[in-house]
Formats: C-alpha cells, structure tokens, sequence
C-alpha cells in the first residue's frame, strides 16, 4: 500500500489538533518561546509609547418632523403641500443619518479640527473629511431607538469637549434651518394665496350680489319683512305658519317664502275685513288695534291713549256735560277717524307689499338655480380663504416654537479612561499572534524533516491491515496487551516463529525493551529481523512502527517492499 499525494494532502487539512499542538510545542518549545517574546517585547514597546487616545460623546434624539407635519399636512390636504413638495413626512432614519454624516452639516466642524492642527504644525495636506470623519468620529443609533450617539475621539484631550459641543451647535442649527426652510415655503405661498383668494371671494360675493339687485331677489333678504312678521307674534290675530325666521330668507327658499307670503296675504286681508266690521264702534276698533303690537307703533295710538286718561281724570272731577269733557271728546272723535285711515292705510300697505312679494318669488326657475350658484361659489371661496387664514396662523405659530427643536438627552462629556493603547489587549493579541506564528513555523519545520508526527497519518496508510495502538499505553502494560496474541498464535500455529520487525528509525532502547517482553511471552519461538524480506513466509510477523521517529518515505518504502514480494503482516503495532 503506498501513501499517495492525494491522501498526505487530505491529511494536512485534518491535522491540527490539541494534541499536536501540545506535542508541536514540546519538540520545539524554545522557538515558541523565541517567537511568542519577540512579539511581545515588540508590542510593549508601542503600547507604552503610543499617544493616548480620549473619546468623548453626547446623545440627542434624532429631529422628528411629526410636529412639522401636523401643520404641513393640512396643507397637503388642501393641494398646497404638494404643489411646494414640503417635508412634512418622515424622512427615513438612513437618510436622516447620511445627512447628519455629510459635509454640508459637519464640514464647520472639520475646519476648525483642520485649523486646530494647521496651527500646531501638523501636515494636513492629505487629511481628507472622509479620512477625518472615518478616523475621528462615530455617528450612530442606539438599538431599537431614534438615539443618535455620537463618539469623538483624539489625542488631545483638552480638545475634544469644544469639538463635540460644535458639532451640537451645527446640528441644532441644521435642524432650525431645515424646518424653517420648509415653514418659510409655506408661510410665502399662503400669504400669496391668501391675497388671490380675498380678491377672489370679494369678486364672487359682488357677483351675486349684482344678480340678486338685476333680478330683484334682494327683497328677500330684507330685514323688513321679518321684523313686521315678527311684531305681529303677541297678536290675537297672530298666525305662526306666516313667520319665516330671516336664516330661511335669507337662504332663499322660495317655495317656502311662496307658500308663506300667501299665508301672510291671507291674515292680512282677515285682519283688514275684521276691522272693516268694527270701524263703526270706535272703542272695539280701538280695542283690537291695542292687541296688534304692530299697529301700536303708529304714534296716533299712543295720542289717543294719553287723551282717553285725561277725559277719565276730567269725569272724575265734572259732570259729563262739563264743556271740557265735550271738547276734550270732540278731540278723541277726530283723532279716531284719523286712526282709522292711518290704520287701513298701513295694513293695506303691508298687504301690497306681500303680493308684490309672492308676484316676485314666483319668478322661473332658472333665475333662482342660478343665484344659488353663484351664492355656493361665494360661499366656497370664503370658506378657502378662512382655511388659508387659520393655516398661516399655524405655520407662524409652529415657526415661534423651532428654538429648541433638538432633545438633548446628554451632555457632552468624556470618557475618563483612554480607549487607546489599550495595554492587556495589545500584549494578548501579540501573544495570540506570535503563537499561531510559532505554529506555523513550526509545522513548516515538522514538513521539511518529512517526520511523521500524526498517529491518524499511520492508520490511514495502513487502512485495511490490523494494528494495536500501545503508543498512549504506559509500557509496563504493553505485555497485558502482547500475551492476548499468545495463544491463538499457538494454536493456529504451532512450529511458527514469532519475528519481530522494526520500520524506521527505532531507537535501541525501545528495540531492547521490546525483545524482552516477547521473550518473555514466546520464550524461545521468537526471533527479531532487521529486513522484513529475512523472515520466513510462515512467521508470525509483528511489525512495530514508532511515531515521531518514523519518516514518510522510510513507511511508504516498506508498504512497496511487502507488496513487491506478497509478504504476509500479520500485526501492526503502534509504538
């Protein structure tokens, strides 16, 4: 059987183990030792003259345009908000990071680090922003938070809270100058919609107005007719179907107005026919002209109550003969015919301003779809123009509230320890490194003697042959293990020699220690070889193979040698 390039390869892959580590170190325990000090004599020397490193930092809450936007986005709903593409909405938290990372916001603060090291001679030629922002600072959320944390780091101590305590004033003054941009927009554009829609709503207004004055539907707006319904509502005449309440004139429901002013004409006309029938008895004229508030408006009721108490106070004083009691009583039936005309002249004068009234409401149909179009648009404009108002209101007031927009949760402070250099740390990755160095090294050195260290590397040449491992087995029990193999060799076997046969370089003292353990065992049938190709086909053959010591060739020779001449192994062991 020969060890092939293919398997030693496959080999290589699955060597490493504690165990040959271990035993790696053990045989050349003075190069790991030589390697593993000079890394750490090395890394002693840079950690203890290496400048110290600070770092500082602070935590503020990244600005959240939810407060913008409850204001903008009433804008937005009205076509305004998009027409100006205001940032009202949430700006996703990788932008928001990108920007607070990018020049345009910490580019003040970059310069005043560069001019701090330009002053102290530093060559700052090659220092980039990038170069600085990856170097320098740390710009960061929090897990599961909108915590912004941000980490600057330099070896100047002293210089680091200024830096940081910038960089917070460039932040808040991004963040006021954003949303006051955006405000701002919003603010100019309403102020100039505001101008367009109170022309607008003036000249809409004045248009329906003029088409209710052409049309003459301005009557019904009149306050008028609504106070003299009113006036008649503690009236013994008084009939509710005919008030119409001046919300219902003046939102021109005609045929309601049609049906009431009828109703008006007919009381009217009721009220002048009951008159009518009374004028001949002056005191139930007067009587029912008491109980009509609107008829005691008219001054000559008033005349004729303050002359009707002086002719009771003069009867009580004279006889009804008295001369003043007749002139006072001749005065009283004058104004009483006075009254009457007053009174059928004002009652016809309302009746024919009721007709006219209903003539009027009973216009086409065409004129009164038109004047309510115009009042809609009229309306529409004004409720725009208040809705503009009110929202330029918000955006000032919201605009007063952006001096403090940004949360600061922490204070700028630093870090009273230097993170760098960090001395356990350096001396234990120098360490780590100089032993995988020395590993290496040494596995190199264990390739080149072409020794075969691995036990598995035997076992896997010998796959098919049956061989006894004593190599972890103290040697004083080697013969508990040899004397199991006594007696089936004897009985399968009786005038069989036992040989033994060494492969490679096997030291003296274990030949010798071997050789007395099987005479011992086999007495006088036992023999010991130097060249397997010695022995005779019938031997009981043990060939013995010690690790470390044996080479790759010297096992790959004798694997060619038995299978050449077809010699029989009977046991492998493993020294």
């Amino acid at each position: 059987m020969t060890l092939d390039n293919k398997k030693v390869d496959k080999l290589d892959l699955d060597m490493i183990n504690f165990g040959l580590l271990w035993s790696s170190f053990l045989r050349r325990k003075n190069l790991y030792l030589r390697i593993i000090g000079s890394f750490l004599i090395a890394s002693s020397i840079y950690a203890f003259s290496t400048k110290k490193t600070w770092v500082g930092e602070f935590n503020i809450v990244i600005a959240d345009k939810n407060s913008l936007s409850s204001g903008l986005d009433k804008l937005k709903s009205i076509g305004i908000g998009r027409k100006l593409n205001l940032n009202a909405s949430k700006i996703d938290v990788d932008t928001q990071l990108a920007i607070l990372r990018s020049p345009s916001v910490l580019e003040p603060v970059y310069n005043y680090v560069k001019k701090k090291l330009e002053n102290e001679g530093v060559d700052i030629s090659a220092y980039f922003y990038k170069l600085w922002l990856k170097d320098n600072l740390k710009i960061g959320l929090e897990k599961d938070t909108s915590v912004l944390k941000i980490e600057y780091k330099d070896t100047d101590k002293d210089f680091i809270l200024p830096v940081l305590e910038k960089i917070v004033d460039e932040y808040k003054s991004y963040s006021v100058l954003e949303r006051k941009q955006d405000i701002s927009k919003g603010l100019v554009y309403l102020n100039e919609q505001i101008l367009k829609y109170r022309e607008k709503s003036k000249s809409s207004l004045r248009k329906a107005e003029e088409y209710a004055l052409n049309e003459d539907l301005i009557m019904f707006m009149d306050k008028g007719t609504n106070s003299n319904i009113q006036s008649l509502q503690n009236s013994q005449f008084f009939n509710p179907s005919i008030v119409q309440s001046r919300n219902e004139s003046l939102n021109l429901d005609f045929e309601f107005m049609s049906v009431s002013l009828s109703n008006r004409i007919r009381f009217l006309e009721k009220l002048i026919f009951k008159l009518e029938s009374l004028k001949d008895d002056s005191n139930a004229f007067l009587y029912a002209g008491f109980t009509v508030p609107e008829l005691q408006t008219l001054k000559i009721y008033k005349e004729l109550k303050e002359l009707d108490e002086k002719i009771s106070i003069q009867k009580s004083k004279f006889k009804e003969n008295d001369v003043s009691i007749k002139i006072l009583n001749l005065q009283r039936d004058v104004l009483m015919k006075i009254l009457k005309e007053q009174t059928f002249q004002y009652l016809n004068a309302l009746l024919e301003d009721a007709k006219e009234k209903k003539s009027a409401s009973e216009r086409k149909k065409e004129v009164i779809i038109k004047y309510r179009e115009l009042m809609r648009e009229a309306n529409r404009d004004k409720s725009f123009l208040v809705n503009l108002e009110k929202e330029e209101q918000e955006l000032a007031l919201e605009k007063a509230k952006l001096e403090d927009p940004w949360d600061l949760i922490s204070k700028p402070t630093i870090n009273p320890y230097p993170i760098w250099p960090n001395k356990k740390l350096i001396l234990f990755l120098s360490g780590f490194i100089g032993l995988i160095t020395s590993q290496i090294i040494a596995y190199l050195l264990d390739k080149k003697t072409n020794i075969i260290f691995d036990i598995r590397e035997i076992f896997t040449s010998l796959e098919g042959q049956k061989v006894l491992n004593l190599y972890s087995i103290e040697s004083e029990f080697w013969s508990s293990y040899l004397e199991l193999f006594k007696k089936d060799i004897l009985i399968k076997q009786n005038t069989a020699k036992i040989v033994m046969v060494t492969v490679g370089d096997f030291p003296k003292e274990y030949t010798e220690k071997l050789k007395k353990k099987l005479e011992e065992i086999f007495v006088k049938n036992f023999y010991i070889v130097d060249d397997i190709s010695e022995s005779n086909p019938d031997d009981y053959k043990f060939v013995f193979i010690k690790q470390d010591l044996i080479k790759r060739y010297q096992l790959n020779n004798f694997l060619q040698k038995i299978k050449f001449f077809d010699i029989q192994v009977n046991k492998y062991i493993v020294v």
